[in-house]
């Protein structure tokens, strides 16, 4: 008797390396400022971008670089900045806009962290999606702070670095795609790496149900794939496409 054994569907790899960073005109500024450490203007730097957007994977660089800290939001609760800091030197904070804002009771801890960073010869590096002026921050000398600091924003990725990176993310998936389609998706999809990155989980998952054999992207998947973009971010993969 002949039986069949269906593919185990595994999650992509996600490799956050130096090499693995593919660079556009939309990101370069951001990178050559991380990857300028020690070497900046002062010892506080601020990465913005929208979702998707690589702030993670150049946190990822330049933590692994600088040996730092990475803090989430938790951390913060109820803890003094030397608490906070151990015997860490370095720290990164990721989605900082979104820990602070609307958050006044962290405001006065996250401020003493700015303090003791210098002490210690540090420097810090925080992700958000806005700028400091947008985020809702009371804490006057903590706001100054943040505005005081250097900031880097990754722009909207232009066609070049939006093809690289689906490539990257189809080979990553151990999916097969061409330059029609890639062509059929760019101008259909929001111009994000996040966007892309959905999608592409979208398509695996539609080529996953679609093959037994070959994992093969095509036209008639991407469309319906797309389609369930429209549908939100928690739609049914198989469902939908």
């Amino acid at each position: 008797m002949l039986s069949y054994q269906y593919p185990l569907r595994l999650p992509p790899l996600r490799r956050l390396e130096r090499r693995d960073f593919l660079v556009g005109a939309a990101n370069r500024a951001a990178l050559v400022f991380v990857e300028a450490w020690p070497n900046w203007p002062g010892p506080v730097l601020i990465l913005r971008g929208l979702r998707g957007s690589g702030k993670s994977h150049l946190a990822h660089i330049w933590s692994g670089r600088a040996r730092a800290l990475e803090l989430d939001g938790g951390a913060l609760k109820g803890r003094s900045a030397r608490e906070v800091l151990g015997g860490a030197k370095h720290l990164l904070v990721e989605h900082c806009d979104l820990i602070l804002s609307g958050h006044p009771e962290l405001e006065e801890t996250f401020y003493a962290l700015f303090g003791a960073v210098a002490e210690r010869g540090g420097s810090m590096l925080l992700t958000a999606r806005r700028a400091p002026a947008a985020w809702d921050v009371r804490l006057a000398d903590l706001r100054s702070r943040l505005l005081e600091a250097n900031q880097v924003a990754i722009g909207i990725p232009d066609d070049a670095l939006l093809t690289c990176v689906f490539l990257k993310l189809m080979s990553d998936r151990q999916l097969e795609s061409n330059p029609q389609v890639v062509r059929y998706i760019l101008p259909r999809i929001e111009r994000s790496l996040g966007s892309l990155q959905l999608l592409a989980d979208r398509l695996d998952a539609g080529a996953m149900a679609a093959s037994r054999r070959r994992r093969r992207v095509t036209i008639p998947l991407a469309k319906r794939a797309l389609r369930s973009l429209e549908s939100g971010p928690d739609a049914s993969v198989y469902e939908e496409v």
